[in-house]
C-alpha cells in the first residue's frame, strides 16, 4: 500500500481470491521485503537457490554454509563449493592451488558488479529492464541507475537538452539523464575492466 492511500486493499481480502501459484509468489515477495526491511547483519544466502538464513556463528568457526533447502554446501569465506578438495585446506591454500581460477572469479565478480546494482541499505541486487533511471528500492532507498549515487530525487538528473555524446551540461554540470540508456555506460565499464586485466597480465 502506498503512503497516503485512502482506499487500502487488505491482504486478507485478496489472498483467498488468488490462484495458488500467485499466492506462493506473493508470499515469497512479502518474505523478501520483510528480510530487506529487517536489515539483518548476519544474513547469508545460498548461492545456489537464494535461501536466506541468519548465521550467528563466525565464519572462521563454522566455514561451511549448508543449505537446508537444496543441500548445497559452500565455503562462507571464499564461496567455493565445499568438497573433498577444500576439506583440510585453508582458503589461502586453495587460492595458491588455483590462483588462475581465483583471478577469473575476481574478473567475473567485477563484470557482474558492473551490470548488477545493489541497494546500499538492504543489500538487494537488481537490474533495470525499463523505465527511468531514478530507482526506488522496496526498502525506500533511492539510487541513480547511471552513477549509483544514493538518496536522490529527480533534481539529481539534468533536465536540459544537450548532445547525448557530451557527458557534461554547460548549464547545470549534471552528468545523468533521467531516461539515459545505462547499457552503454555498463558496456564501457566492462571494456575498461577487461583492458585493465589484460594490461596486468
Amino acid at each position: 500500500m502506498m503512503t497516503g492511500c485512502d482506499n487500502p486493499i487488505l491482504y486478507s481480502e485478496i489472498y483467498k481470491l488468488l490462484p495458488k501459484n500467485i499466492q506462493n509468489k506473493l508470499e515469497e515477495r512479502m518474505f523478501e521485503e520483510n528480510i530487506g526491511m529487517a536489515l539483518l547483519v548476519n544474513l547469508e544466502r545460498c548461492k545456489n537457490c537464494n535461501f536466506a538464513i541468519e548465521l550467528e556463528m563466525d565464519k572462521n568457526t563454522n566455514k561451511v554454509f549448508d543449505c537446508i533447502v537444496c543441500n548445497a554446501q559452500f565455503c562462507r569465506i571464499c564461496e567455493r563449493d565445499w568438497d573433498d578438495e577444500h576439506i583440510g585446506l585453508s582458503c589461502e591454500e586453495m587460492d595458491k592451488k588455483d590462483k588462475r581460477d581465483k583471478k577469473e572469479r575476481e574478473i567475473e565478480k567485477k563484470l557482474n558488479e558492473a551490470i548488477v546494482r545493489k541497494c546500499p541499505k538492504c543489500g538487494i541486487a537488481f537490474i533495470k529492464r525499463d523505465g527511468c533511471n531514478k530507482m526506488t528500492c522496496r526498502c525506500g532507498m533511492t539510487q541513480c541507475y547511471i552513477c549509483r549515487a544514493t538518496d536522490i530525487q529527480y533534481e539529481h538528473f539534468c533536465q536540459h537538452f544537450r548532445d547525448p555524446n557530451n557527458p557534461n551540461c554547460n548549464r547545470c554540470n549534471k552528468k545523468c539523464f533521467l531516461h539515459e540508456d545505462a547499457n552503454k555506460k555498463d558496456e564501457q565499464l566492462i571494456k575498461e575492466i577487461r583492458e585493465s586485466e589484460e594490461a596486468e597480465d
